[in-house]
């Protein structure tokens, strides 16, 4: 696969991987340029080039590029490649670069067509640098990506629109070792459209936005269509809202947060993805919910290794996720809980697991799956579940629609310790959120699949096993 560009740098970012001389010239700039689209399968011309005064000046530049039933074309009316005197290349141009994105359809959607327009107002890009490593410096006040129309193969216009802007934005990178670096001051993105009978419209905003990247100067792009290199994203603080209306009834979401980053390495066979969120804010409103609900969370983590490519090698996975101190405000506790019977403690979540197999989106090509839950730990409302366990799953035939079938557990052992448990379910009747049969019920399924410990009040473990297809729990089988 290969990437199409729609980067905020316009026709400039085609150089991010190219050679020049030490004292690099417009007409080395614009080879450059048609050197690097032909090396990406992409078409770069211009109705006409030439020299005025110390620039060299391209008018009505197309770009065009075919991939996967893809296809891209993008205008701009006029670039100039001014000579500096001293080895750089300035590099301006119109504020508009309009583009067309037409896909054929795939089984998951139909054929459709969108207009894009970029603007860049004031953009300024300078070249400089050694040969095989120019280097790219940009400025701009502000860049502004804004889908237009939607139009579906039958002439049908899809009610969505979004933007993108980007404010007072620097960057840089370094062609030939495909290394950049950007900030914004702020970035938001704004959504607004109809689907099945749902509204919907966003509006998310970061600020002190940065992101940098390092890419694999022979192999850019993995088999699964993936960046290979490291990658790092990262925020100092975010605000959204959002709005739902379905069939008169409104939900409006609300929010904010303090910092956060999202961290990616990728090689042609697996990625790392790490992300952190800090200071989170959620608050919902409107007539889908009984009451105004608001939610504080101090931090959030998440980390995922995952295999990207099919072979017949065992290959390993991981994923790890924490949510720390998630509180409710007293008023949202009071729409469930106005006794106040249940502990406000502070709810938290840690969860790690990682697994080994052989991956293949063909279930007869697939082999066994390992999976260790290395640990799970759950705080809420004075209870706590923790655990550790470990499984053997085979991947099962297809479903009659084709689609991959979950894979079966063939065996494996998963061990749970609850404290609080009876406390919990005391608490719940007391705020009248457990009806006292459905209580009963559950305290009867706790004496019966669940040994107290010794020594520890209201604290019971349980051993679950699946083997040779019988499922037990406590030696007592089920299954």
């Amino acid at each position: 696969m290969k990437p199409i560009y729609l980067t905020a740098t316009c026709l400039a970012a085609l150089v991010l991987a190219t050679g020049a001389q030490a004292d690099v010239t417009p007409e080395q700039v614009w080879a450059d340029w048609q050197a690097e689209a032909d090396r990406w399968e992409q078409t770069l011309t211009a109705d006409s080039s030439g020299r005025e005064g110390d620039s060299l000046v391209l008018r009505g530049l197309r770009t065009v590029q075919n991939q996967d039933g893809t296809r891209v074309e993008g205008t701009i009316d006029r670039i100039a490649l001014r000579d500096m005197g001293d080895g750089r290349v300035e590099i301006t141009g119109s504020a508009d670069y309009p583009m067309t994105v037409t896909t054929s359809g795939t089984e998951e959607s139909d054929p459709m067509t969108m207009s894009v327009l970029m603007t860049q107002q004031d953009m300024r890009t300078v070249a400089s640098g050694d040969p095989g490593a120019v280097r790219y410096d940009m400025t701009a006040p502000r860049i502004l990506i804004k889908i237009n129309e939607v139009t579906e193969a039958d002439g049908t216009v899809v009610p969505f629109e979004a933007t993108v802007t980007a404010n007072y934005v620097t960057a840089n990178w370094v062609g030939g070792a495909r290394t950049g670096s950007g900030k914004a001051s702020t970035v938001d993105l704004t959504m607004d459209g109809e689907s099945e009978g749902v509204r919907q419209s966003l509006d998310y905003e970061m600020t002190d936005v940065s992101i940098s990247a390092a890419g694999d100067s022979d192999r850019m792009v993995g088999p699964a269509g993936q960046f290979i290199g490291q990658s790092a994203f990262a925020y100092a603080a975010s605000t959204f809202r959002a709005d739902l209306v379905q069939e008169g009834r409104t939900l409006n979401v609300a929010g904010e947060s303090g910092a956060g980053t999202m961290n990616v390495v990728s090689t042609e066979t697996s990625m790392d993805w790490e992300s952190t969120v800090e200071d989170a804010v959620l608050h919902l409103t409107g007539d889908a919910v009984p009451g105004p609900i608001e939610l504080q969370m101090e931090s959030a983590t998440s980390l995922f290794t995952l295999p990207l490519s099919e072979g017949e090698e065992r290959q390993k996975m991981r994923m790890s996720v924490s949510l720390t101190d998630v509180v409710a405000s007293e008023t949202t506790w009071s729409l469930f809980d106005p006794r106040k019977a249940l502990p406000r403690d502070p709810a938290n979540l840690t969860m790690e697991m990682s697994g080994e197999g052989v991956f293949s989106e063909d279930p007869a090509l697939a082999g066994p799956l390992s999976l260790v839950l290395e640990k799970l730990h759950l705080q809420l409302a004075g209870a706590e579940l923790s655990g550790k366990g470990e499984a053997k799953l085979e991947s099962a035939p297809a479903n009659p629609d084709g689609t991959p079938a979950a894979p079966t557990v063939r065996d494996g052992t998963l061990n749970l310790t609850l404290k609080g448990g009876q406390g919990l379910i005391d608490a719940g009747v007391k705020a009248g959120l457990v009806p006292e049969a459905q209580a009963l019920g559950a305290r009867m399924m706790l004496g019966m699949f669940a040994r107290p410990v010794e020594g520890q009040k209201d604290t019971v473990t349980s051993t679950i096993r699946m083997q040779d297809g019988q499922l037990t729990v406590n030696g007592q089988r089920l299954q």
